[in-house]
């Protein structure tokens, strides 16, 4: 309870959003507090204010997560994501949320639940707050090595900016990409902070300097990293003058100048795939 994770509906894996568990619901009544929490194992039980009584895991007929309904996240996802969800979002009963925890030793806990209904607080901590009950499919809960990709490891000269056909921006370095996502080093972003902000819009102007050609690409902050590097999810590329949908021909080309661009690097450097975790 009150720890933030990350998830994904409908099996999205590329979609990563961020939530809180506010509380549990045991027996169809909520507790939100930690310390309501007690024992371990075998001795663990749950003490309701509800009702003032103290439950054991043996006295559970239901067992669900409370988080808050985070639908305007929805906003932010591409066409063909919003298609997958449907018009009426992502907490419709049954809907899958795939809950994603921490990375530990093991790997990354994942766990599948499934929406039993939106509502609204009536009392309490959180009172007049919308929530999401979810109900957890323990059995589905594994470790797994999530959100891991083959990347390429690049260093070419780029430059982002915030609004489209920007004559300046902020000159950075392109230090790797996947299919979707590129990695921008920005050593004056701490300075130029409120210039970037996760999910906003940007534009990347990447010049290949073997092939004599620039790319010009839209997309969104995926993500800031603490080194001062800003992730950007690719969703257009200028052609023709311009913006259209970034297709998989386009990503193949992109990635071959890339590898073109880096394939004298000596072996071990810049160009090789490697795995990293966000």
């Amino acid at each position: 309870i009150g720890e933030k994770i990350n998830y994904y509906p409908e099996y999205l894996e590329d979609v990563n959003f961020e939530t809180i568990i506010l509380g549990y619901e045991l027996n169809e009544k909520p507790i939100y507090a930690r310390d309501h929490v007690r024992g371990l194992d075998d001795a663990l039980s749950f003490f309701v204010e509800e009702s003032d009584e103290t439950l054991t895991a043996a006295d559970l007929s239901s067992f669900a997560l409370i988080v808050p309904d985070t639908s305007e996240l929805e906003k932010t996802l591409d066409y063909n994501s919003k298609a997958v969800i449907g018009r009426s979002g992502q907490f419709v009963r049954g809907n899958s949320i795939t809950l994603v925890s921490a990375a530990t030793e093991q790997g990354t806990p994942i766990v599948d639940t499934a929406v039993l209904r939106r509502t609204q607080v009536k009392q309490g901590f959180y009172q007049n707050y919308k929530v999401v009950v979810l109900d957890p499919k323990l059995d589905s809960m594994t470790y797994k090595e999530h959100r891991q990709q083959s990347r390429m490891e690049l260093s070419l000269p780029c430059t982002l900016s915030n609004s489209s056909g920007s004559k300046s921006g902020l000159s950075g370095t392109l230090i790797d990409c996947s299919e979707l996502c590129v990695g921008v080093e920005l050593p004056k972003l701490q300075s130029a902070d409120k210039a970037v902000a996760r999910g906003m819009p940007v534009w990347l102007s990447i010049p290949i300097s073997t092939e004599d050609k620039t790319f010009d690409l839209a997309g969104e902050v995926f993500a800031i990293r603490s080194s001062g590097t800003v992730v950007v999810r690719l969703q257009k590329i200028k052609k023709g003058g311009k913006f259209e949908d970034l297709e998989l021909v386009d990503r193949l080309d992109l990635r071959a100048s890339f590898v073109q661009s880096t394939h004298d690097k000596p072996a071990g450097g810049n160009g090789q795939l490697t795995r990293v975790q966000y």
